[in-house]
């Protein structure tokens, strides 16, 4: 039952009985408030604040010089509406209205943008007493959100120097393998089924039967044991590890798949695939540097590639299968995944699960977990006719996607003629870049680096940073040590990027 504001005759506003804000300077008193927290907060941190009122704590913490931003957590209509009309102005804040658009915002600050500032959560003591739900949501998803950012930042650190060398040795490739990013939009409203390695893949083997007649089948590449031996395979196979994953192409059957491998992912997935092969990038600025294409945003798992691909293709509806993100029944993978040994389970988390329940995760797959609340998020804000559906059939629930078995969610599609040849065919004759034109943007690629070194130099980070071009390399190299946020970190990305881009043009070359 929504609990909402009354006003006094004296201008005070309650929550349930609790005083809220008074009458008297509402402003100031949420200045009080906050004082503590402003006091310690800049323009880099981040202020969570569960529980709108209307809108005087917001208020306080925008006008405070040098401020932190501000999100607001409001799932109440009622009082949203309230907070239109009779409060102040909130320019400037982020408001959200249910957890996934807040995990959508949070991901945006804490993981995309950088995430270098402090996060604080607060929430007004009427809310904490009449409302308490509203604060244990938030603090919920900003602990999701902090996970996802602490994995996000740590595997970018721990695999940099891999990435870019990967990308060294790989990135002549795009002259002769085709980028898949360049089919967005061609298979709008065909249906697609993205495919998991999780422990509950098992028994979804037989009812995916049907599926590559009635869906384009895209799976990560640690899946192609268990489907196999089921007698299936899926039309793309989808590699971006940086460790050598290629004994997962054991069962591989290079006329039923193409191999779809990441740019910066190990070499030797493009060296061990005895099929068609196709490339995507990760990164914006490998696609800006080859010319054409669509990076793919990803959680850092093979199947959130996959997702995204479906995506970008025009996908509609999008299923998910044997994606867990949990230890189901105490196991980590499917049977019969190439290198899928089951260890000790890592530190553990309960999350909701599919059923009711809950189930144990790890930080790790509850950070894959949130991307996908936040690919929810997106769409239902900017394409609401997309449906997204998972069909896992145990594990962790998916917040904003419809979980429905997978009997049911592929009996409902019609067959389609999907013809994998015509597939193979279309790729093969994508455009490739001309090494002309590619030798011409790693030269301006390498002067972009070198400005922005000596900009680094002379004039400090800031300046380097706002200097340097959008999807560049040189603005990736800062976007990469950001983390860390220090002169040193700067100049190490800015040379190792450097020595990338001289080893991707020597290899065009031999």
């Amino acid at each position: 039952m929504s609990v909402c504001f009354t006003i006094s005759e004296a201008g005070d506003c309650f929550l349930d009985g609790h005083l809220l804000h008074p009458g008297d300077d509402p402003l100031g008193a949420a200045r009080r408030d906050l004082e503590g927290l402003l006091a310690k907060a800049g323009p880099e941190d981040l202020l969570v604040l569960a529980g709108s009122g209307l809108g005087w704590h917001a208020r306080a913490a925008l006008d405070q010089p040098q401020g932190p931003r501000v999100v607001v957590y409001e799932p109440d209509p009622e009082r949203r509406a309230l907070l239109a009309c009779l409060g102040p102005s909130l320019s400037g804040a982020d408001l959200s209205c249910d957890q996934e658009a807040l995990a959508e915002s949070l991901g945006r600050s804490m993981v995309y943008g950088g995430g270098k500032g402090r996060v604080a959560l607060f929430t007004p003591a009427a809310y904490r007493r009449a409302a308490p739900q509203v604060e244990a949501a938030a603090r919920d998803t900003l602990e999701r959100a902090r996970s996802r950012a602490f994995v996000d930042s740590h595997t970018r650190a721990a695999h940099a120097n891999a990435w870019l060398g990967h990308i060294a040795e790989n990135f002549k490739r795009v002259l002769d393998i085709p980028d898949i990013s360049l089919l967005a939009g061609v298979m709008e409203d065909i249906p697609a089924l993205v495919v998991g390695a999780g422990p509950s893949l098992d028994q979804s083997l037989t009812a995916l039967g049907p599926a590559r007649d009635k869906a384009l089948v895209l799976a990560a590449a640690s899946a192609l044991g268990p489907l196999a031996k089921a007698g299936l395979a899926p039309h793309l196979a989808f590699a971006l590890e940086s460790l050598d994953e290629s004994r997962q192409f054991t069962h591989a059957r290079p006329g039923e798949t193409i191999l779809a491998a990441a740019s910066s992912g190990n070499p030797r997935h493009f060296n061990q695939w005895p099929g068609p092969q196709t490339l995507f990038h990760l990164q914006s600025w490998l696609s800006r540097l080859a010319g054409q294409g669509h990076s793919l945003p990803t959680g850092g798992h093979a199947t959130s590639a996959a997702f995204s691909l479906a995506l970008l293709l025009g996908c509609d509806p999008i299923i998910l299968v044997g994606q867990d993100l949990a230890f189901t029944g105490g196991r980590i993978h499917a049977q019969n995944r190439p290198g899928g040994e089951d260890g000790g389970l890592p530190e553990t988390t309960a999350v909701p699960a599919i059923g009711g329940g809950t189930v144990e995760t790890s930080h790790v797959m509850l950070s894959y977990i949130t991307w996908y609340q936040e690919a929810a998020s997106f769409l239902r804000a900017r394409h609401p006719e997309r449906r997204v559906v998972n069909a896992t059939a145990a594990g962790a629930l998916l917040p904003g996607f419809q979980h429905q078995d997978l009997e049911s969610a592929l009996g409902s599609l019609r067959s389609l003629e999907l013809d994998f040849e015509a597939l193979a065919t279309g790729l093969a004759q994508l455009p490739r870049p001309r090494a002309a034109d590619l030798s011409q943007r790693l030269a301006q690629a390498r002067a972009e680096v070198r400005r922005s070194q000596t900009l680094l130099e002379v004039e400090g980070l800031p300046t380097a940073w706002e200097h340097s071009p959008p999807d560049s390399a040189a603005r990736a190299a800062l976007a990469q040590a950001a983390s860390e946020g220090d002169h040193q970190a700067a100049r190490r990305e800015l040379e190792a990027f450097a020595t990338a881009l001289s080893r991707i043009s020597e290899s065009l070359h031999e």
